[in-house]
């Protein structure tokens, strides 16, 4: 997020700038500031480009566009070699008025900053790596590996055995099917954590449950949506968004409709599972448009995962599973042997924690505010997340 904070005060630098030219004397004589406005444009479309969309930039890119506009004139007097110095009040004015916006805009960067990710006591290491399915057209699944620094990423690497495969005293590989649950343990050198969820910070490092569970000495593999050409980061994230400003109830992102993407996905567990599944129980935890596809398959699949946590807001329809397969909580604990044993697991949490919504309150808490979520909430929204991927540690640990 460094790069994203340092971006918008340079493009707020340089549009104050500007703003204050006519009433600070040693700056009225300095011609070439008519190029500012320009600069701060082209600097927030490489920010788009570069990092995805975010509310105060768009906010930024319209002041600059309006800067542009007020300033054009003096740019074409100075490429002609013309004094560009003079301001009627009604300009003088006009840029006051400005700059007490943008004032304003920096205050509620100040009051709602953007936070910075999780940082384990335990170093952690990422890498991308990205499959190819040839059933689906030679379509590309990217996943995101994440680990210890002392485990690295070799011992994630199996053999192609599909399933929950652990030896016996017979020499065969025996599947842990997911109705049985898992009974002998879950060391973390012995488990495999999957997260099917737009977990990914706007930096594109590792999402929060990912490195608090890595941090812990687990395996995890992040399930990265697939990259669309021609498109800007985190744009689904912002078109999903906009229809549920000012809305009451249903707030929560619709689930993947699309039959090729739910094939895709199905596809990514499908390899994901083959090629790094081997002897070790497979774990996953789901939240946002994935619980659905991921519920699916893992009661199709079901002798491939020994436990699947769905973090859901109490707001949207919990995901369909047969009977005695579901144990709802909204305190996120296991307490009875019967709960410890269920396949799914429903943490409900209050609309207030976003829970869906990747980062967003962390990456982007003004862009939040328009959902109708309290201050407060928002300054600890990091701190939310961290308390969900530790209560989806507990239950991993429960479940043995």
């Amino acid at each position: 997020m460094r790069d994203i904070v340092m971006s918008e005060l340079l493009v707020s630098a340089l549009l104050m700038l500007v703003l204050v030219r006519p009433v600070f004397k040693p700056l009225k004589s300095v011609s070439a500031l008519a190029i500012l406005p320009f600069i701060a444009f082209f600097v927030c479309i490489f920010i788009f480009i570069g990092h995805g969309i975010f509310l105060p930039v768009c906010f930024l890119t319209v002041f600059a566009s309006i800067l542009c506009f007020v300033e054009f004139g003096r740019l074409i007097a100075l490429v002609q070699h013309m004094r560009n110095d003079t301001y009627s009040k009604g300009a003088v004015v006009f840029r006051l008025v400005l700059l007490v916006f943008l004032s304003g805009f920096l205050f509620l960067l100040y009051r709602f900053p953007h936070s910075a990710p999780y940082h384990t006591e335990k170093p952690i290491r990422c890498k991308s790596v990205t499959l190819s399915a040839p059933e689906n057209g030679g379509a590309e699944l990217p996943v995101r590996l994440v680990c210890s620094e002392a485990a690295g990423t070799a011992d994630t690497a199996g053999s192609g055995n599909r399933g929950n495969r652990i030896a016996s005293a017979d020499g065969m590989q025996h599947v842990q099917p997911l109705v049985a649950g898992s009974s002998s343990g879950t060391a973390a050198d012995d488990v495999l954590i999957l997260v099917a969820a737009d977990s990914s910070g706007a930096d594109d490092t590792a999402g929060t449950v990912a490195r608090v569970a890595a941090g812990k000495g687990y395996t995890v593999i992040e399930i990265l949506p697939a990259k669309q050409p021609f498109s800007l980061p985190r744009f689904w994230l912002y078109k999903e968004l906009i229809p549920l400003i000012g809305k009451n109830t249903g707030r929560y992102l619709k689930k993947i409709p699309d039959e090729k993407e739910a094939g895709v996905f199905s596809a990514c567990l499908e390899k994901t599972v083959q090629q790094y599944g081997n002897a070790k129980r497979i774990y996953v935890y789901a939240d946002g448009r994935y619980t659905d596809l991921t519920a699916e398959y893992a009661i199709q699949n079901s002798d491939i995962f020994s436990g699947v946590f769905f973090s859901l807001s109490e707001e949207e329809p919990l995901p369909s599973a047969p009977d005695g397969w579901a144990v709802l909580s909204t305190a996120g604990a296991v307490k009875t042997e019967k709960e410890r044993h269920a396949p799914f697991f429903f943490y409900i949490q209050p609309h207030e924690n976003l829970t869906g919504f990747a980062s967003l309150a962390a990456d982007d808490p003004l862009a939040v505010l328009l959902l109708g979520v309290p201050a407060e909430k928002v300054l600890h929204s990091r701190q939310t997340e961290v308390h969900t991927a530790e209560l989806f540690c507990s239950w991993l640990s429960e479940k043995k």
